[in-house]
């Protein structure tokens, strides 16, 4: 993981899993030879749309593929994402819950439950009170939505998730945790931890300020293989007679 190499012709390429993380990322150096769809090879799974689910013994077709050897080898790995509690604004209809579904919400663990795809992610643990069994007129909803049904159950929209929803949201993930969210597996924790707006703005801004000096790290030429090996201390060490 966290590697570029070159694949020739009729090579294969084997993905495993890891010890931990939800989702991998494969990029290729080239365009893929796929359907696109509104000028995009994106794949919506859920409706078809797209260049298709990634499938075991998939073969790939790429044009305009390029090599270039001082970008072969391994990558920094990101250091940016910790392990510390989802950051969550309040909202927009946390007024239709308990005041207790509120500290509930802020003071318990929740766990990730085998319900969980790209569409949302559905959480196991204490249900969330409604101060009614009601439903809201459907309006937009985003990523990093919480969504709350009748029954207590909270549930994360992601990245597939509709356009339009009816269920109240207590909260909205920040977006600069949705990455560090989706990485979670099935029954692992999940703790939220309540900020303004302002607070979110400042941390979003914060991620993206690393997220883009770590872009610009890993952009940068390495050099051929020959020049990374000149430049390592190989022989750190050894003595000569």
């Amino acid at each position: 993981s966290w590697t570029v190499l070159t694949l020739q012709k009729g090579e294969r390429l084997s993905v495993r899993a890891g010890k931990s993380g939800s989702w991998a990322y494969l990029a290729f150096s080239g365009k893929l030879n796929v359907k696109d769809w509104l000028n995009s090879s994106s794949t919506h799974s859920t409706s078809g749309f797209g260049g298709g689910v990634l499938k075991t013994g998939q073969k790939f077709t790429l044009t305009d593929a390029s090599n270039q050897e001082n970008r072969i080898g391994p990558i920094l790995k990101p250091n940016f994402y910790t392990n510390d509690l989802i950051h969550a604004v309040l909202g927009p209809q946390d007024q239709y819950f308990m005041n207790t579904a509120i500290k509930i919400f802020s003071n318990s663990i929740f766990k990730v439950s085998d319900n969980y795809d790209r569409m949302g992610m559905q959480l196991t643990g204490p249900k969330l009170e409604l101060k009614s069994a009601l439903s809201i007129p459907s309006e937009p909803v985003v990523k990093g939505s919480i969504q709350v049904s009748g029954d207590g159950i909270p549930t994360i929209l992601l990245a597939d998730h509709q356009t339009t929803g009816g269920y109240p949201k207590i909260a909205t993930v920040i977006s600069s945790d949705i990455n560090r969210l989706v990485q979670l597996r099935s029954n692992q924790n999940v703790e939220f931890i309540i900020i303004n707006s302002n607070e979110a703005l400042q941390k979003t801004r914060k991620f993206l300020d690393m997220k883009e000096k770590y872009l610009q790290k890993i952009s940068t030429s390495r050099g051929t293989l020959e020049q990374r090996l000149m430049s390592e201390n190989l022989i750190g060490g050894v003595e000569f007679n």
